[in-house]
């Protein structure tokens, strides 16, 4: 009996999973080249575009964890799927990615008409907003790093290990949360994202983004030379922390925070790593 009971909790969770991930709102496409990529607008107000983690989608980032609900009510949220992701286009190919997915974003501004934007970025959307910090700072009021981090261009083992990732992936096979070698992320996000790497993503298409990585770093000078405000918010217990914490006394107009308590996944949860957002999206908006 007992058994039985745990297998119907197992199935029932997994149920929520697999609607959390598949039953969701379909926006807008915008064309690049060939490629259908998708977007969501929510709210009004200055604009704030959220870009998601590695091996999910917008609306389970920043919808599911209710970051969406809270900003919406001031701000005109757009929400994209990075190219490879969710209802986006997933091209195989390693050129595919890179750099393209900050061209994206420029190109993605330009068909809203978007001026200038507070840009956010979770995990591998903040790695690409930190480069976006570099290409488009005249289109950005401020930037947001949630779990990122710098990755320094000379870290060799760290690039041969995702480019180790990026050919399993492109094989058909698991692999465990994309960072430095040597990090330990927490055992729920690893089965998460073997789970994820596994049955529920365009593994070629991830593959070839992993192994496109090297192309979104920043030399130390450029770090030194960012013009944008940027905020960074990580919880310390994020296998990433070492990374995020590379930024502190390298970019000029830095605002720091760590969350007590929090790993890699828990701090889209986190009530405190809301009011840390918005209260620095407020310091910053354009007609302060």
């Amino acid at each position: 009996m007992a058994g039985m009971l745990i297998l119907l909790v197992l199935v029932a969770g997994l149920a929520v999973l697999l609607a959390m991930v598949f039953l969701r709102r379909r926006g807008d496409f915008l064309e690049v080249d060939g490629l259908r990529l998708h977007y969501r607008e929510e709210g009004g107000g200055e604009a704030v575009v959220l870009l998601h983690g590695f091996a999910v989608h917008g609306d389970l980032n920043w919808r599911r964890t209710g970051i969406l609900r809270r900003l919406r009510r001031r701000y005109r949220v757009v929400v994209p799927d990075l190219r490879g992701h969710g209802l986006s286009d997933k091209p195989h190919d390693e050129a595919a990615y890179g750099l393209e997915l900050v061209h994206d974003l420029r190109r993605l501004l330009d068909h809203l008409g978007l001026a200038r934007v507070h840009l956010v970025g979770y995990s591998l959307g903040g790695f690409i907003a930190l480069k976006a910090a570099e290409l488009l700072e005249e289109r950005l009021l401020s930037v947001t790093l949630l779990g990122a981090g710098w990755a320094d261009p000379a870290d060799l083992p760290l690039f041969r290990y995702l480019d180790r990732c990026g050919r399993q992936l492109a094989a058909g096979h698991a692999i465990p949360p994309p960072g430095p070698p040597q990090a330990r992320p927490g055992r729920l996000y690893t089965w998460l994202t073997r789970l994820f790497t596994a049955w529920l993503v365009d593994q070629r298409a991830l593959g070839a983004l992993v192994r496109s990585l090297h192309a979104l770093t920043l030399s130390e000078p450029a770090l030194r030379g960012l013009k944008p405000p940027v905020c960074a918010i990580i919880g310390d217990r994020d296998y990433l922390l070492s990374m995020a914490e590379r930024l502190v006394g390298r970019v000029p107009r830095l605002e720091f925070h760590r969350v007590r308590g929090a790993g890699h996944l828990g701090l889209a949860l986190r009530g405190e790593m809301h009011r840390l957002l918005v209260s620095f999206l407020r310091r910053w908006n354009a007609q302060a």
